[in-house]
């Protein structure tokens, strides 16, 4: 479809009130022309990740929308960094697991937050951390400082404390690792943006009937 043609199809749809502005910038975000047609001198510059600073992504969509975001960056990078530390993989998956189960079902995503495993949580500071526990070397540590990222921004801890926490997610991660989020928010989130389906949803509901 031409975009000219997208961009009016998405006009006729907000108008009809099947489509949220909220979820159109987002779209334009995400790198849709013809959202970015829609809004014209509104239209919000295309997210790259990692961004060079403000360190938090800024995404639009509203609370939903942001949490679809972030559930597609943690179950992305959960599932390409490896780890040979047992606990600290259940650890993380528990939280990854439970925060899409929360995005899933959720009637007000405004009670959407991200709960990290105490025990887990402290061994991200040096002097916590025994012989017997997490190995710092271990890839799964970046993703937990993307899910510490996560957790102060839903629970809107102070913008200085947040940006220190993402800048240390950025840093923690190869940049191959950041640079391919790009490309899962566009292939897992921009079609709900612009309503056409949900990979997200669908993903889910796979995941769970194939156990």
């Amino acid at each position: 479809m031409a975009v000219a043609d997208e961009a009016a199809e998405l006009r006729q749809r907000m108008d009809r009130g099947e489509l949220t502005l909220e979820r159109v910038r987002l779209a334009s975000q995400l790198g849709s022309k013809a959202a970015a047609d829609v809004l014209g001198d509104q239209a919000l510059p295309r997210l790259k990740l990692p961004p060079r600073g403000p360190f938090e992504p800024a995404f639009a969509g509203g609370i939903e929308g942001a949490c679809r975001c972030y559930a597609a960056m943690a179950w992305y990078t959960f599932t390409h960094s490896e780890s040979a530390n047992p606990r600290l993989h259940r650890s993380v998956q528990r939280s990854v697991l439970d925060f899409e189960k929360q995005v899933y079902t959720a009637l007000d995503p405004r009670g959407i937050q991200l709960r990290l495993e105490r025990k887990t949580f402290a061994l991200l500071e040096p002097q916590q951390v025994d012989e017997d526990e997490l190995e710092f070397a271990d890839p799964l540590l970046s993703v937990l400082r993307l899910l510490v990222a996560i957790q102060g921004s839903l629970g809107r801890q102070p913008e200085e404390e947040r940006e220190a926490q993402w800048k240390a997610a950025w840093d923690a991660f190869f940049y191959g690792v950041t640079h391919k989020l790009n490309e899962v928010l566009r292939a897992e989130v921009l079609p709900w943006a612009l309503g056409r389906s949900d990979p997200f949803r669908e993903r889910y509901r796979a995941r769970g009937e194939g156990g």
